[in-house]
């Protein structure tokens, strides 16, 4: 399971539940952080969590191929 997963939909929940009364300026840079915040889990999302889910997957093919030569 990806650990980002989770604070990436509570971000995007949050985004569609900004109000947008006049005046529009607080709103969105509100929007503004909530997005720099969006970007910087997917850049983690990319970068730490799908490459240690793969690099769990190669290890326990590593594993089963050393326990397959062993036997």
């Amino acid at each position: 399971m990806n650990p980002y997963l989770r604070p990436i939909n509570n971000v995007v929940r949050q985004m569609k539940a900004v109000p947008f009364p006049f005046p529009y300026v607080p709103q969105l840079v509100h929007l503004i952080v909530l997005t720099s915040v969006l970007l910087l889990f997917a850049g983690l999302f990319i970068t730490i969590g799908l490459i240690s889910q793969i690099a769990g997957v190669f290890r326990g093919l590593i594993l089963d191929a050393q326990k397959h030569l062993r036997e």
